[in-house]
């Protein structure tokens, strides 16, 4: 019995957190029924195990909820910064566009102009252009807005790789085959036509080819 004792005694604590064979778990239970020491024993220390787990638990649930509080305002916060972000912006574009006209010239005048020539080489082997193409072409937008730099301002000028590779675009017109497209805004300083009022082009397209000369030319332009 002693010996039982000194081993069931070793066993206790895998006995209660439920680590011991269903051999091992019948050998103490038929020696606790026998011991009145091992059985308080394992009482008190499954009672002071419980007791233990229960306050693991508490503390892991008041964790969890602070933690589900601090998620809250962070994303609360993220969602304010968000909308202020956007009410900026909205503003700001609003601002613009019911400035009065002299004021939106000097505004548009003073806004320096945004390129964004992003492609891959994947999209590059298909279309068959080079990445000295793009750059090239791309200047003759940039000179006509030079030769008409007093009635107007390029604000931005990006690469149109998408509509560069559709070959829809051929579908539409044969002479765009071979073309490269950008895309981009401007302001004109004055109305660009008696009663057009709005001097702002918002995605602008320009179908830039490749002259039999082997210079880059503008062969078309305007809105989808």
């Amino acid at each position: 019995m002693k010996n039982d004792c000194s081993v069931v005694k070793d066993l206790i604590p895998l006995y209660v957190e439920g680590l011991v064979s269903e051999e091992t778990k019948e050998f103490i239970d038929e020696h606790r029924q026998s011991c009145e020491n091992c059985k308080n024993l394992l009482e008190n220390l499954a009672k002071s195990y419980n007791e233990q787990e229960t306050n693991d638990n508490k503390k892991e649930k008041i964790w969890s909820e602070i933690a589900s509080k601090e998620r809250k305002k962070k994303k609360k916060k993220y969602l304010t910064l968000s909308l202020a972000s956007v009410i900026l912006v909205t503003l700001v574009v609003l601002g613009v566009i019911f400035l009065p006209k002299p004021l939106q010239k000097i505004y548009y005048e003073n806004q320096t102009t945004q390129y964004d020539f992003n492609f891959t080489e994947q999209t590059l082997a298909k279309t068959g252009f080079t990445e000295n193409d793009i750059h090239v072409a791309s200047e003759a937008v940039k000179k006509s807005f030079e030769e008409h730099s007093d009635d107007r301002k390029l604000l931005r000028l990006a690469y149109d790789e998408k509509e560069t590779i559709d070959e829809n675009k051929i579908v539409y017109n044969p002479n765009h085959a071979d073309a490269i497209v950008f895309i981009g805004d401007y302001y004109f300083f004055e109305d660009p036509v008696a009663g057009d009022g709005s001097r702002l082009r918002n995605n602008w397209k320009w179908f830039v080819k490749k002259d039999s000369s082997g210079e880059w030319k503008i062969i078309d332009q305007g809105y989808d």
